[in-house]
């Protein structure tokens, strides 16, 4: 007989909670001779993240100034390091990354667009970030 059995509802199903991550320009200076457009992220999410992916474009011109390019463990401990780095990048915490500008035009508008994820080679979760910012 079942009319005596409980009824369990079942637990509702986890969902993960989407990457928080804030991504801003921080500043451009020379990295082996080269200028370099450096991003200040910030990791609010419970992941590490350990590859992004990075292009750069002049918007002012319609020129592509950084082909898309991907790394792992690209994350540089401060702003005035340069690119490619070599840590990931732990939850909560805040880190940089980079890329060559060299050729770009002063003054001109330029977009950078980064994905980064939790896995090697922009696999696991990925989140994508855009950011307009001026070459000095």
């Amino acid at each position: 007989p079942t009319t005596e059995l409980a009824i369990i509802e079942p637990p509702p199903t986890p969902t993960q909670a989407p990457l928080g991550v804030r991504v801003t320009f921080a500043e451009v200076h020379e990295c082996n001779g080269e200028p370099a457009a450096i991003f200040r992220i910030v990791n609010e999410s419970e992941a590490d993240l350990e590859s992004i992916s990075l292009q750069i474009e002049d918007w002012t011109e319609e020129t592509e100034i950084l082909e898309r390019s991907t790394a792992n463990a690209p994350f540089m401990g401060d702003s005035e390091e340069c690119p490619p780095g070599g840590d990931r990048l732990g939850a909560g915490r805040t880190g940089y990354v980079g890329g060559s500008i060299a050729g770009a035009e002063q003054g001109n508008t330029a977009r950078a667009t980064l994905s980064l994820c939790t896995g090697n080679n922009l696999e696991g979760e990925c989140v994508r970030r855009t950011i307009e910012f001026t070459i000095p």
